[in-house]
């Protein structure tokens, strides 16, 4: 459900900036642009403390990699609320998807 919600909030933020789905000459501006919403949408969820959320959306996200500056940040804020649980559930998926790359 995690993601279903954040992909909505993406979808918003993304209009909001002018963004259209598909592709073209101008892929840079609408990368960047895919980047800036989902960054925004990231920063919300994290200044709401939905760091389990967070967590199922990082995995279902990055399942073949990438996504490093949220595993950083959203592993920092766990360990800070002392979340061991969530913090192996990030951490193993991260490291059984970049075993399988």
């Amino acid at each position: 459900m995690s993601y279903a919600e954040f992909k909505k909030e993406f979808d918003q933020e993304f209009a909001s900036l002018g963004g259209e789905a598909g592709c073209g000459p101008n892929l840079d501006p609408l990368r960047t642009k895919i980047e800036r919403a989902t960054m925004l949408v990231f920063r919300r969820w994290m200044d709401n403390e939905r760091f389990v959320e967070l967590v199922d959306w990082y995995i279902q996200n990055f399942d073949s990699g990438g996504g490093e500056q949220y595993l950083i940040e959203l592993s920092e804020a766990l360990k800070i609320q002392a979340n061991q649980e969530a913090l192996q559930k990030l951490f193993r998926s991260a490291i059984n998807s970049r075993e399988r790359s």
